[in-house]
């Protein structure tokens, strides 16, 4: 009776310290696996970044193109609210002073026609985290007395 409680005992402790190892190694996996995401989630969050900056910055650029337009728009729209307050007074003029108008209106046409269109793209589609690839699996740790099932 001794000799099978000794063996139970003896198995009942490689079966505890068996239990731990395998405990230890997953636990050791999960945080692998843990880091691993959070460089995934790191990268993802630092291209929204920069890609959402290089975005506001075309924009600005954009902004900045339409801001010096203002003036010429506010100017040309006093010339021709002059014009349409002289057609009350001489309304036979009216004609040849609004030709005058024509080449400035086209010029300020095609300069802004010519001018880069803004082009906002507010959503991110085409930044994903990727969890699909996986490093390398470090090979499997095997230890005394450990058997896989």
């Amino acid at each position: 009776v001794t000799t099978c409680t000794q063996r139970a005992e003896k198995g009942l402790a490689g079966l505890k310290a068996n239990a731990e190892a395998k405990r230890t190694e997953i636990k050791a996996h999960v945080d692998a696996i843990r880091a691993v995401m959070a460089q995934k989630e790191a990268a993802a969050v630092e291209l929204i970044e920069s890609t959402s900056k290089a975005r506001v910055s075309r924009l600005e650029a954009q902004v900045s193109v339409c801001d010096k337009a203002i003036p010429d728009v506010t100017a040309l729209l006093a010339k021709v609210q002059a014009q349409l307050d002289d057609c009350a007074k001489n309304p036979s003029g009216f004609v040849e002073q609004s030709q005058l108008l024509i080449p400035d209106m086209e010029a300020l046409s095609i300069r802004l026609m010519n001018s880069p269109r803004p082009q906002v793209q507010d959503d991110f589609e085409n930044i994903a985290l990727d969890v699909s690839s996986r490093p390398e699996p470090s090979p499997p740790r095997t230890q005394p007395g450990l058997t896989g099932s």
